[in-house]
C-alpha cells in the first residue's frame, strides 16, 4: 500500500485514541512513527501490522477494523488535497462507481506500483445496481465495504450491502 493509505490508518488511530498513546504502540509494536511518504509504496505486511494494532487497540475485529477505516479513507481523501479525484469521477455514488477504474487507471500514472483493485457495474434499476469487486489482494472486503458505507455518507444516500 501506499504511504497515503498508511497516513490516513494512522490519522484514523490518533483521532480514536489519541497521539501520545498511538506513539507508545508504536514503541510497543515496533511500528514507524514519522508519517509515511505519501507517493511511496510500502509492503502490504506493513499496513497490514497498523491494521493489527489499531484492531487490538480498539479491541475490535480486523473486519470491523477495515471497515471503519475504509469509512474513514473517504473521509480522509474527501477532505484532503485529493478530493478532487472523487468529485471528478462521479457526481453520484453510482456514477463513481462506474468510474472507479478509471480513476484507479489515472492513479497509476502517479503511483507506479499500484496494485489496484477492479469494480463493474450492473444497473438493476435508476437508482439500485450491483457492483462487483475483485482484487490481487486478499482480506479486503471489509476494507471495501468501509469504502462504500463512507461513499454513501458522503453522497447522503442509503445503501443496503450484501455479500455472497
Amino acid at each position: 500500500m501506499y504511504g497515503l493509505v498508511n497516513n490516513a490508518f494512522v490519522d484514523y488511530a490518533v483521532s480514536q485514541i489519541g497521539e501520545l498513546r498511538w506513539r507508545e504502540i508504536c514503541g510497543e509494536k515496533d511500528l514507524q512513527q514519522v508519517p509515511y511518504q505519501n507517493m511511496e509504496a510500502y509492503p502490504d505486511q506493513e499496513t497490514l501490522a497498523l491494521v493489527v494494532a489499531i484492531s487490538e487497540t480498539l479491541q475490535v475485529s480486523i473486519e470491523i477494523c477495515l471497515k471503519n477505516l475504509g469509512e474513514f479513507w473517504i473521509k480522509y481523501v474527501t477532505n484532503s488535497p485529493y478530493s478532487p479525484m472523487i468529485t471528478k469521477s462521479g457526481n453520484t455514488m453510482k456514477a463513481l462507481m462506474q468510474n472507479l477504474d478509471s480513476l484507479h487507471t489515472r492513479l497509476s500514472l502517479s503511483f507506479n506500483e499500484l496494485q489496484a483493485p477492479s469494480f463493474w457495474v450492473s444497473e438493476v434499476s435508476e437508482v439500485e445496481f450491483n457492483l462487483y469487486y475483485s482484487s490481487e489482494r486478499e482480506g479486503l472486503n471489509s476494507f471495501v465495504e468501509g469504502l462504500l458505507r463512507g461513499l454513501s455518507n458522503y453522497f447522503g444516500i442509503k445503501i443496503d450491502i450484501s455479500v455472497p
